[in-house]
């Protein structure tokens, strides 16, 4: 059980994503009141608040009298650290796999560990999806991207999300500039069930073989001879 302390840390962490990550307030947003806001995080309006007066301190927030709580146009935390130059980046499909090859597997050991009850079930779900037609194209390639975004959202590591992010999007670029449609065969539905399995497992070391063994597939299917 976690004491006031962490709930505190979880909750600054989390709207803290919010923010910077998942981009669900904009500068200039206005938060939901207290009672929507709390039991969106699951949590009590007095760690809600505590976490507000903290990301107030460091100008996150602020809490405008009579108004509300909004977020502020910081530009700390809008340094991209170079990632926003990676989308102008003219990038194989052949190195991305070598990248993912190198960062995915233990990526996922990470997300094993870390991941909430909330990320299993998105990931649950978009595996699901993905067993559920051996359908190729735009369905395919957006269901791949859903899961493996959503065990890289599972790390909690916000370094880790938006690098990510750039190397799943320029997957998709790739596959579409040198003309190759994205397919699910029965091996690599299955190999998306193996990693899901582990993480369900706590399986940290499983899930990362599972996933190296699954980048290995999809190299060896798309033919990239890495």
């Amino acid at each position: 059980m976690m004491d006031n302390r962490s709930l505190t840390d979880r909750t600054i962490k989390e709207l803290t994503e919010m923010i910077t990550v998942k981009k669900t307030y904009k500068p200039g947003d206005k938060l939901p009141n207290e009672l929507v806001l709390s039991e969106e995080l699951g949590v009590s309006r007095t760690t809600l608040r505590d976490a507000i007066t903290y990301l107030t301190s460091i100008n996150v927030l602020e809490r405008k009298r009579g108004k509300g709580t909004f977020v502020i146009d910081n530009e700390a935390l809008r340094d991209d650290y170079g990632f926003n130059e990676l989308n102008f980046l003219q990038v194989k499909l052949k190195d991305l796999y070598e990248v993912r090859l190198i960062v995915e597997p233990e990526m996922t050991a990470i997300a094993t560990r870390k991941a909430t009850e909330e990320d299993l079930e998105k990931i649950i779900k978009y595996t699901k999806m993905i067993e559920a037609t051996l359908e190729e194209g735009d369905f395919t390639a957006d269901m791949n991207k859903k899961f493996h975004n959503a065990i890289a959202m599972a790390t909690h590591n916000e370094f880790i999300i938006r690098l990510y992010e750039n190397i799943s999007t320029a997957t998709v670029k790739a596959f579409n500039e040198e003309s190759i449609i994205q397919k699910n065969n029965e091996v690599l539905v299955m190999s998306h069930g193996m990693i899901t399995e582990m993480m369900k497992c706590r399986d940290a070391e499983g899930a990362k073989l599972a996933m190296r063994l699954h980048i290995k597939q999809s190299i060896d299917f798309y033919n990239l001879k890495i």
